[in-house]
Order: structure tokens, then sequence, then C-alpha cells
């Protein structure tokens, strides 16, 4: 979970919160992304999507 933050926080998503891997081992979560509250995921590849 430290390293899917991290990963989330080096991109420029800041308050990285809820933080949970899914079924399919993605982690998803919640962060704030120039001021803007999104849904993050981050796959085993290290590709980050947000809507």
């Amino acid at each position: 979970m430290a390293q899917a933050q991290k990963r989330f926080e080096d991109q420029g998503y800041t308050q990285v919160s809820a933080l949970a891997k899914d079924d399919k081992s993605i982690w998803r979560g919640h962060a704030m992304k120039d001021g803007k509250a999104v849904n993050v995921a981050l796959d085993y590849q290290g590709n980050i999507t947000a809507n």
C-alpha cells in the first residue's frame, strides 16, 4: 500500500486515502489533484487512472 500511495503522490496527487486492492490486484482509492477530488486506480503495470 505504501508503494501505491507513493506512486500516486509522485504523479501529483495529494490526500491519497482509502487505498484498497481489488480482486484484480488494482489499487483503488481517493485523492486530490488540481483542487479536485478524484477516484484513482493503479494497476499492476504502474498505470494510473483517475476520474
